[in-house]
């Protein structure tokens, strides 16, 4: 869950709930939802995917940021998507998703993908965290991503069809 302010760990009904501060700027992309019959936010999906990607280190590494944008490749709202994308103003996450979508043939439409590839003229980023997959990698030229986590463990369950 993310605040606006720190907050400590709680447990309700035998689930731990963990809270992630983020900046009045950055509270965006959540919905109301009912969890063990208590009303809480939730992120919405395509907020969910973009901070997966973003914060891989918190859903369990890039292979699981890649795992969900290949789940809900075809459910997202694309608009809603972009929207975010332009709030975050991130080109290094912009530039994971485009690549991750690329690998994982999800079809994007044109105003999406023009975005994601005007955010190409920056320095190189890592696809993958650099404490966890070091810093050697191929240069993917189209994304300037340093392609540094093995495709096999990137795609772990995934099966491209």
């Amino acid at each position: 869950m993310a605040l606006s302010r720190p907050k400590r760990p709680i447990e309700i009904k035998n689930t731990r709930f963990e809270f992630i501060e983020l900046s009045p700027k950055r509270m965006f992309g959540r919905e109301e939802t009912e969890k063990a019959g208590e009303k809480v936010y939730v992120s919405d999906m395509e907020r969910t995917v973009l901070d997966a990607i973003d914060r891989p280190e918190l859903v369990g590494g890039i292979e699981a940021a890649a795992e969900a944008v290949f789940d809900s490749g075809k459910k997202m709202k694309f608009p809603k998507l972009l929207d975010y994308l332009r709030r975050f103003d991130d080109s290094a996450l912009a530039r994971r998703l485009g690549y991750l979508c690329e690998l994982l043939k999800v079809r994007l439409p044109k105003d999406l993908s023009g975005y994601l590839s005007g955010q190409t003229n920056r320095l190189p980023a890592y696809l993958g965290m650099p404490g966890r997959w070091g810093k050697e990698g191929p240069l993917d030229k189209r994304w300037r991503l340093v392609i540094n986590v093995p495709k096999q463990e990137l795609l772990g369950e995934v099966h491209i069809g």
